[in-house]
């Protein structure tokens, strides 16, 4: 498991967007700080990330599974809205927020046990004691955020436009409105 987190820290730095053209901050000389400004968009104001693989993820994971259902399924529709009022054969912006939203929204699901029936179409509630579930989630979701998961895969497109990493991005965005105006602040 170790593996797989060290993995994704690695490919989260070495993820950011080549094309762009962003004013990276100096380093300090200590690279713990300048990590954390690395996964922070940049920017050294209200951490998103805290540089510990662990934390991180966890705290993700925390926040995917207790985002809404209708306001994941809202921001989908404003995305769809948004990609169609665009040109045909374009890719849009909307389009690669559209793509991690859907992501977001699979896992959730997936987190939550929502999409688990049973053969009348109820949904099965989850076990308490839930030792085996716990693994088997915990192991999803290494899963859907280990870099060619489908979470990451999905969203790496929209954190290339933010000009930031994708991890940084799926923090920030399922963080809300404050969490991706920090990956983006206005001069």
């Amino acid at each position: 498991m170790k593996r797989v987190l060290y993995a994704l820290l690695a490919a989260a730095l070495a993820a950011t967007p080549a094309a762009a053209q962003v004013k990276k901050p100096a380093l300090t000389g200590n690279p713990i700080e300048d990590i954390k400004t690395d996964l922070n968009g940049g920017t050294t104001a209200s951490p998103i990330l805290t540089g510990n693989l662990q934390k991180d993820a966890i705290a993700l994971w925390k926040k995917i599974q207790t985002a809404s259902t209708a306001d994941i399924a809202y921001a989908i529709l404003m995305a769809k809205a948004a990609n169609t009022a665009s040109p045909t054969g374009i890719t849009t912006g909307a389009a690669m927020r559209l793509s991690c939203l859907i992501a977001v929204q699979t896992l959730n699901a997936q987190a939550n046990g929502s999409n688990l029936k049973d053969a009348s179409g109820a949904v099965v509630p989850r076990p308490d004691p839930a030792l085996l579930t716990d693994a088997e989630t915990l192991a999803e979701v290494i899963d859907a955020v280990q870099p060619g998961g489908p979470l990451w895969t999905s969203c790496s497109g929209a954190a290339q436009l933010a000009a930031t990493n994708t991890v940084a991005f799926i923090n920030g965005l399922v963080s809300g409105a404050a969490g991706l105006a920090v990956l983006a602040p206005i001069k």
